[in-house]
């Protein structure tokens, strides 16, 4: 493909080598305000490559708005939110361009509790939940909207500047073609999306695949085939031998 190209978020059509300022406004009324560039490397390839997700996973929020000097925090001194978050069963990084998939937001009745927050924002424990009058605090969640794109062994930047604070979120990677002569070694492709989540806005996400070829099944595979095989010769000569003494 082109040397560069160039993807806004809710962009139509195919993605161009220019940049021409579209992505400074989110043109797609969820409030991703991305771009995500490709840029080519040697012997650079790639495509749609979309891996299965399983699982699910909790997410925290600072519900009492402490900055990094209020930490560490513990017992009844420190509260947060607890969202619980039910991914997709295809990842939407790996897609084609403009894939959306959205994840709705799952309510906990009781979503605020106590407990230890380390100093780089860690939980470390979770305590009690936090009551009034007896019942919980619910806490509607986070729902998200994101926008994927194709895996690349190229160089892939993606920039979010509409995420909470003044700080863009932006992450670069490159994939690799680490094969020998024979076609035999490792290729990594990268990938990624744009979301816009309902709380904590635009985010920046990246996500990547390694493969190694041949696949080590395959080798334990054709290493079995070939023990079968020399098992044969051996029976074929065994047998040989005996005509011949006969």
């Amino acid at each position: 493909g082109l040397p560069t190209v160039s993807f806004c978020a809710g962009q139509t059509g195919t993605p161009g080598n220019n940049f021409n300022g579209n992505c400074t406004v989110p043109p797609d009324g969820i409030g991703i305000n991305g771009l995500a560039r490709y840029t080519k490397t040697v012997n650079q390839f790639g495509g749609e490559s979309r891996t299965r997700v399983l699982g699910t996973a909790k997410v925290y929020f600072n519900a009492d708005g402490r900055n990094v000097t209020e930490v560490p925090c513990a017992g009844i001194n420190c509260r947060f939110q607890i969202s619980q978050v039910l991914p997709g069963s295809a990842a939407v990084g790996g897609g084609p361009f403009g894939l959306t998939v959205m994840n709705p937001a799952f309510q906990t009745p009781t979503g605020l509790y106590t407990g230890a927050v380390e100093f780089n924002g860690t939980i470390l424990t979770v305590g009690n939940a936090v009551t009034v009058a007896g019942a919980g605090v619910p806490f509607t969640g986070q729902a998200a909207t994101s926008i994927g794109m194709p895996a690349t062994t190229g160089w892939l930047t993606i920039s979010v500047t509409s995420v909470i604070g003044a700080t863009p979120s932006i992450f670069m990677r490159a994939g690799t073609d680490a094969r020998d002569g024979n076609g035999n070694g490792v290729v990594a492709l990268v990938s990624g999306a744009m979301s816009a989540r309902s709380i904590s806005l635009g985010n920046a996400n990246p996500g990547w695949t390694t493969l190694e070829i041949p696949e080590p099944s395959t080798i334990f595979s054709a290493s079995a085939g070939l023990f079968a095989l020399f098992g044969c010769h051996e029976w074929v000569r065994r047998r040989n031998h005996e005509s011949e003494s006969v």
